[in-house]
């Protein structure tokens, strides 16, 4: 099919959506249509979860705006300190795995000697991680409101 307008913009150009569908093939790409509708609702999940507290405060009149102000200060100077704690541990985490492990594989993929020299460090990840989560609770929930 030879497109008759030559200058136009092809969303313009009914030709080539004509042509597109007299040959047969489908209009929408369905694994690329799966893959951006997953993309959207990690993204949804992602903003609902980094920012659903603002949106809280915002649309039920929780806090007036002087006061989402000085919350959103105190929030973002107390994960400064959860940042600068973690950030070492996560880098070197992931250059860690990046150099065990392949991307892309499974456990059942990966080279038999790799997996527990992995193994050990992931446990003790996990474990420092829920011993400092368990900690942060006890002293939040045990201390009394000034």
């Amino acid at each position: 099919c030879v497109c008759v307008c030559v200058g136009l913009c092809p969303c313009l150009c009914v030709c080539v959506f004509v042509c597109v569908r007299l040959s047969l093939q489908p209009l929408i790409d369905w694994k690329l249509a799966r893959l951006t509708w997953s993309f959207f609702k990690q993204s949804f999940l992602k903003q609902i979860l980094t920012e659903g507290e603002r949106y809280v405060m915002t649309f039920l009149n929780v806090l007036n705006f002087g006061d989402q102000g000085v919350y959103d200060i105190v929030n973002n100077l107390g994960s400064m300190v959860a940042r600068f704690v973690f950030l070492p541990i996560e880098e070197s985490f992931y250059v860690f795995f990046s150099r065990v492990l392949q991307r892309g594989g499974g456990a059942r993929d990966q080279k038999q000697v790799c997996v527990p020299v992995s193994l050990c460090p992931s446990v003790s990840l996990c474990l420092c991680l829920c011993v400092c989560v368990s900690l942060s609770l006890c002293l939040c929930v045990s201390r009394p409101p000034p």
